[in-house]
């Protein structure tokens, strides 16, 4: 897995203290270094970061029982756990909901806006972290190199190793590799970068003033309730940006494969079509200098014939 979490323990704790978040294996620098039209600057160490990745430490949620609170508890959880009802809340007509239904309401709503919150604090604790080291992130997944005619975005290809498939009790079917083109190519008007992938807008509700703890019996019951929602909701972050981070992986992976498949020749390049309109108005609009694009032909594998390679006693080396 190219974004990993890796626990690691301290003195006489439990492990699950720290996370980090391993940006970038040796792996696939060592893949992105091999061909010139990928970043130059991940060939060797760019700005004292090596080939071996960039590492991202962070205090993890994990570990901690569900409604025990973090040992340094942020600002966001306080408020909620200090969170009141006002004398004049109660729920309809100012009454308020008999014991055991109202506690079920009461810890249902908390749980959820711990969730909501915990979730959203941490994947933003994530994200600054990440940031502070954007620099690096962008001169590691830098996708301009990748376009093709300044324009297009490679189609994606996923590969898998050496497999055997039996069609039959009689027959079966070997492959070295297998690459199968996941996501086609596409025309963008700007590459994308990092944050498309790993930044998220965060939406929560507000709270529900009348299932607010209204009275003291009320306020354990609350804060177990909230507490547990956020460390759910913050283990969820972690879950959450490590499955985008492996789409970026992947994604940009699957690109560069495509343009060493194309070098190898067992790829052909897509065809981008330009059509220069000049000026041309349509209804309350007039452009001026309009120039339309298109993709004419797809990108496509090239395995139609038996390969040449093997037909002269050469077997080719399949691409990871």
């Amino acid at each position: 897995m190219n974004a990993q979490y890796l626990m690691r323990s301290g003195t006489g704790r439990r492990p699950g203290r720290h996370i980090i978040v391993t940006v970038v294996l040796a792996l696939l620098v060592a893949a992105i270094s091999a061909y010139p039209f990928a970043a130059p600057c991940i060939a060797g160490e760019a700005d004292g970061v090596g080939t071996e990745g960039t590492t991202i430490d962070l205090e993890s949620p994990q570990g901690k029982a569900q409604g025990e609170a973090p040992k340094s508890t942020p600002e966001e959880l306080e408020r909620l756990l200090r969170l009141r009802r006002s004398a004049a809340g109660g729920g309809p007509g100012g009454r308020t909901v008999g014991g055991t239904t109202r506690q079920r309401a009461m810890e249902s709503a908390g749980r959820t806006l711990g969730f909501q919150r915990g979730l959203a604090w941490r994947y933003g604790a994530i994200m600054e972290a990440v940031k502070r080291k954007g620099h690096v992130v962008s001169a590691i997944f830098d996708f301009a190199p990748l376009l093709i005619d300044r324009s297009v975005l490679p189609p994606v290809i996923a590969w898998t190793g050496k497999a055997m498939t039996v069609d039959s009790p009689a027959s079966a079917t070997a492959v070295d590799a297998r690459y199968v083109m996941v996501a086609p190519a596409r025309i963008v008007s700007v590459p994308p970068t990092w944050r498309d992938y790993l930044e998220m807008v965060q939406e929560s509700l507000e709270p529900a003033p009348e299932l607010a703890p209204a009275e003291d019996k009320e306020v354990p019951l609350w804060k177990a309730a909230v507490t547990r929602g956020w460390n759910e909701g913050a283990a969820h972050a972690d879950r959450v940006f490590e499955m985008n981070m492996d789409r970026l992986v992947a994604d940009y992976r699957g690109m560069l494969r495509f343009r060493m498949l194309v070098e190898k020749g067992l790829a052909s390049m897509p065809v981008l079509a330009r059509g220069d309109v000049g000026d041309r108005s349509e209804g309350d609009a007039l452009d001026i200098g309009r120039t339309d694009y298109r993709l004419t032909v797809p990108a496509a594998f090239k395995g139609g014939e038996r390969d040449a390679g093997k037909r002269s006693g050469k077997v080719r080396k399949a691409i990871p």
